[in-house]
Order: C-alpha cells, then structure tokens, then sequence
C-alpha cells in the first residue's frame, strides 16, 4: 500500500576545514583487493572473508593470520561478514545460496540454505530483534535469520516498473535496517516488520553505493557519479535526504515514499 508523499528540502553549507594528516599503518595480508568483508571481533582481532581461497582469515594484534575454513568450504563464494548477538561469527555465500555461523575461538559451525534458485544472497548485518539481516539482488528481497536459523522473507516494493534491487546495507541506531538501491536511486529504510520506506537522492541516476552508519544517527553513503557531488546523507530520527557537496553550497529536494510488508 502506498502512502501520500512527503518533500523534504535541506541546505548544507561546507565551511573551510583544515585537512588532518592521515595516519595508515600497512602490513602485508594473504588474500587479494577484492576480498569483500572484514570485521573487527569483541576482543579486538580483525577478520576478513578470502573470496580466492574460500575460507575465513583471523588477524592478531601480532598481525599474524589464521585461516578458518567454514563448514561446507566448497559450497559458495564467501560475500558478507558479522558478528552476531550469540558472539557467533556470520557469514554469507552469494553463489550458493548459503547463510553460516562459525565460533570465532573455534568449534563446529553451521550453514543454513535458503530456498531461492539461482541464489545470490549478499551482505549480513547484525540487525534489529537480535537477528541476523541478509539480502538478495537477484530475488529482490530483506531477509532476517534468527540465531536458530528461522529464516523470514520480505519482498521488496516494485517503482517505475524496476523492482528492488539492493545493493548495500547498514543497521541503523534508530533499530531499522537501511539499504541503497541504485535502480531506484533511493535510500530504504526497513523495519523489523518488513515495511519499506523509499527516500529518493535529489541528484539523477547518483548510483548510490556502500552505506554506513554513523555516530550521530545519521546514514552516509557514497555516490558513485559525479553528478551527485559526493554523498548522500540521511538522519534516521527526522529523516531529511540531502547531498554533501565536496565544493560547494547546495540546496536539494528528497521524497519520502512508504510501502507496507509483503
């Protein structure tokens, strides 16, 4: 069901601030540039999933590595990382479908399937009622999967003839899961009962990309074209979709658009 429409308009102006010099330590890591995930655990090591040899890597203070193969190792491409509320490490396989969980100090694992042909199930984030989040491009859907591994569907909503299709996703401080989606040229916000809220980015076809969220409540997400000049930013509490100019002032339009659970 589709609701009335909402404008909203915001004014960013850029004060000039002075550069922090970077600081970026390096060491050399197994793996390649285009492995897709890495978390930091609650005892502070980092891992990260290694797409080309299929099996999770544990980095140390000591900055020394640790290869965990998952369970069914030869099952899927790893594409998707999260610590959950059980302190489990999660993961996703795009290419086969597959949702695992894994202890991080080690023991027996477990991958569960989901029921979709051909899979393509992305990225995992620890989301709202302490579950695990997931979602699909190809099938256009929000999935949830509980720590016992009940797994719960939510179809995205179809506009202008192009179904949901997204492509990142971030869990909000306001208990709400967000995603982008470049078909739509939106920003979604979704709540733990599958009703999808559309926010259109003021600039066309800015082919919004990653989103994160930050410390004071608000989403940012990187948009790829030019055109868009730089990121699209959106306050989870009173939602006001706006560009961030990397030169200049802007004033911009976002709409709001809502959609009940399918």
């Amino acid at each position: 069901m589709k609701a009335s429409l909402a404008l909203v308009t915001a004014v960013l102006v850029m004060d000039s601030v002075a550069a922090a010099t970077p600081i970026c330590n390096t060491f050399t890591r197994g793996g390649g540039p285009s492995d897709p995930a890495i978390v930091t655990a609650p005892d502070g090591t980092v891992w990260y999933a290694n797409i080309s040899g299929n099996r999770l890597m544990r980095v140390g203070p000591d900055r020394r590595e640790t290869p965990v193969i998952p369970v069914d190792a030869q099952t899927g491409r790893l594409s998707g990382l999260a610590f959950g509320p059980d302190g489990n490490l999660w993961y996703t396989k795009d290419t086969s479908g597959r949702i695992g969980k894994i202890p991080p100090a080690g023991g027996q694992g477990i991958e569960y399937a989901t029921s979709e042909r051909p899979p393509f199930v992305k990225d995992i984030v620890n989301g709202p009622g302490s579950a695990m989040w997931f979602y699909d491009p190809v099938h256009h859907y929000v999935g949830r999967i509980t720590t016992d591994g009940a797994v719960t569907q939510f179809k995205g909503p179809i506009s202008q003839s192009r179904p949901f299709t997204p492509s990142a996703m971030a869990a909000g401080q306001d208990g709400n899961l967000w995603l982008t989606d470049i078909g739509h040229n939106s920003i979604y916000r979704v709540t733990s009962g599958g009703t999808f809220t559309r926010f259109d980015i003021p600039s066309p076809n800015a082919q919004p990309g990653s989103i994160a969220s930050a410390r004071d409540g608000s989403l940012c997400s990187p948009c790829s074209r030019r055109a868009s000049w730089g990121a699209s930013q959106l306050k989870a509490q009173s939602p006001r979709l706006m560009s961030v100019p990397r030169r200049r002032p802007m004033s911009l339009s976002g709409r709001k658009e809502q959609f009940g659970s399918r």
